[in-house]
């Protein structure tokens, strides 16, 4: 049972390295469990949200030119106001549709 200093030596040097290897791994461990959240908030959240948000802006922009043909009553105003509303009205039908087949909360889906 008695040790000579350098086996001492070598245990602490040895103890150390292996808690440094273990602070090590958890640190890369607690990494790639932030990375896969703010993956997961990026894909679930913000691109929900520019879709939202893209909708939003196609019906100001439809609601603009229904004002623009009520207002210059004239029949070409109005062909190429209606034709781009109803542009707008594809677009905004394609995009609820990728919005509602993504990943929504239960609390979403129920609102």
């Amino acid at each position: 049972m008695n040790k000579t200093l350098k086996s001492r030596l070598n245990a602490v040097i040895a103890l150390i390295t292996f808690f440094a290897i273990g602070v090590g791994v958890l640190g890369l461990y607690g990494m790639r469990k932030a990375n896969d959240g703010l993956k997961s908030v990026y894909e679930n959240r913000t691109i929900t949200l520019e879709q939202i948000s893209r909708i939003d802006r196609l019906l100001v922009q439809s609601e603009l030119a229904l004002a623009e043909a009520i207002q210059d009553s004239m029949a070409a105003t109005i062909k190429i106001k209606s034709e781009f509303i109803e542009k707008n009205i594809s677009e905004t039908d394609q995009t609820w549709n990728a919005y509602a087949a993504s990943m929504l909360s239960s609390q979403e889906r129920a609102g």
